[in-house]
């Protein structure tokens, strides 16, 4: 009876603790979203990052809300990403797009989404390798995270955080 009790205690915790966590899958792109305006000689580069600020995260549950956020933005994707994110690829999956410019090339990121309390929550853990801390050269990071529908059936909402470490 101890024996039973103990594993259905286990098989509870477990189940408890994996319902919470969202599998994803992390893309990442470099300059797979750029303004509309074609840099001349005489202009500087702009780049999403000009446009949006240093960093952003943002979550779209249909293509109708990402072609909205681009258009709306000067924005456009490139075409081997947009062949990707097409009407298509909504039909069963969610969008999230975070962006960020490092001031080092030895940055590691790690995401966990989780979905508790119709909550979709999206934690960026971000460490730096020192062995590749290199000043004065910024790099322009862009991650593409695929989320299954049916994981986020109840969200109602989507929050974010991000976390440094040295």
């Amino acid at each position: 009876m101890k024996k039973t009790l103990f594993l259905l205690l286990i098989c509870l915790l477990l189940c408890c603790g994996c319902n919470n966590k969202v599998k994803c899958e992390i893309n990442e792109y470099a300059r797979g979203i750029y303004p509309k305006e074609n840099p001349s000689p005489q202009n500087d580069y702009k780049s999403i990052y000009d446009i949006l600020g240093n960093s952003g995260c943002y979550f779209f549950e249909n293509y109708t809300e990402l072609d909205n956020f681009l258009y709306e933005n000067g924005l456009l994707i490139s075409e081997r990403i947009e062949s990707k994110y097409s009407e298509k690829f909504f039909i069963d999956k969610s969008l999230i797009i975070y962006f960020e410019v490092d001031p080092s090339p030895g940055y590691k990121y790690t995401f966990k989404l989780n979905n508790k309390e119709n909550i979709l929550r999206l934690e960026i853990n971000k460490s730096i390798n020192k062995k590749y801390n290199y000043q004065d050269i910024k790099v322009d990071r862009m991650f593409f995270i695929d989320i299954n529908k049916e994981e986020i059936i109840n969200t109602t909402e989507f929050e974010f955080s991000r976390n440094i470490s040295k």
